[in-house]
Parts: structure tokens; sequence; C-alpha cells
């Protein structure tokens, strides 16, 4: 199981200045005869920036930073994570949750993009490459947000933001 979250402070006008916003993703290991979807073990926790300078190597395509980008670039992180851990998945099915429709649809090509372009192309992308790393076992769904004061939604515990090298590719085994 595998839940993605995104955030952007100040997730306005972000057309004509770049927020700050970043994405997060949770691994974890259900077994089979697990009665709901948290119990099991935290396998990985991955969290960083929205990249939006398109000379970085951690570039995806995002052009700003907004809770869409954070959204997309946390289901992108966790698809590269799936591929890159194969061999550890074992052809177990791979269920990703995230509380973004948008970024769902986007992913699993029920909607066309309008904006954020590249970085939906990369989800794209990602998905392919992670569904036929799982042995066509990859599935999706949305699970409803937490709401906060500013009556965005967002995650329980955000953790500071780290340079991608050191969070995202690290990782554990099943």
């Amino acid at each position: 199981m595998i839940y993605t979250d995104g955030a952007c402070h100040g997730n306005n006008d972000v057309h004509t200045t770049t927020r700050p916003a970043g994405w997060g993703v949770v691994v974890i290991h259900v077994e089979e005869t697990a009665t709901d979807d948290l119990t099991g073990e935290v396998i990985a926790e991955l969290w960083g920036p929205v990249v939006v300078d398109a000379k970085s190597a951690q570039w995806l395509g995002a052009e700003v930073g907004s809770n869409n980008t954070g959204e997309l670039s946390a289901i992108a992180e966790a698809l590269i994570w799936v591929v890159q851990n194969r061999t550890v998945l074992q052809g177990r099915a791979v269920h990703i949750r995230s509380d973004s429709k948008y970024a769902l649809g986007i992913g699993g090509g029920q909607m066309k993009p309008t904006a954020n372009l590249k970085l939906a192309q990369k989800v794209l992308k990602c998905t392919i490459e992670a569904d036929e790393a799982t042995g066509k076992q990859l599935r999706s769904s949305h699970v409803r947000g937490i709401a906060t004061t500013g009556g965005t939604t967002g995650p329980i515990d955000w953790r500071p933001a780290a340079p991608r090298e050191a969070s995202a590719r690290s990782g554990g085994g099943l």
C-alpha cells in the first residue's frame, strides 16, 4: 500500500509566482490477512520539494510550485520507487492511494491535462513503467483528505523538505 500527498503553501496565483510546494510518500507492507490498510510495516518514507528548475537532475517536469504539482510529483515519486524496487516487490500487487482525484485521473489516463503538461507526461510514463514492473498489478484509489485550518487538505505530519537524493532514493525491503 502506498499513500501519496502533495501540498503548497499559499496555493493561489501560482501562475505568476512560484510557491513552495512539496510531496510525500509512505510505503506500507500490508499482510494479505490484514483487516485494514494501515496495519503493516512502514518500509519507505519519501519526501521532498517540488523541483521547478528544468536544469536539475531531480526535475520531473513541474514548471510551478502548486498543490497540483505536489500531488503529481508524489505519485511520480511513488511510481519511481515501485520501478526501482521491483525485485523487492516480487510480483505483489501495488495499490497507490491519494487524496487528489486530479493526480489520480492524470496518472490513470482518465483525465487529459490542460496544465502541468510536462509533469503529467512524466507521471503517465512512470505509470506505464510501474504497471509493467508489477506485472500489471498496479492499482489506485482516492481517499478523503484531512481538513486543516486553512480549509485545504494535507497530511497530518509534513516532514521538512529534504534533498531528494537523501530521502526519495532511500528505501527498504519488504
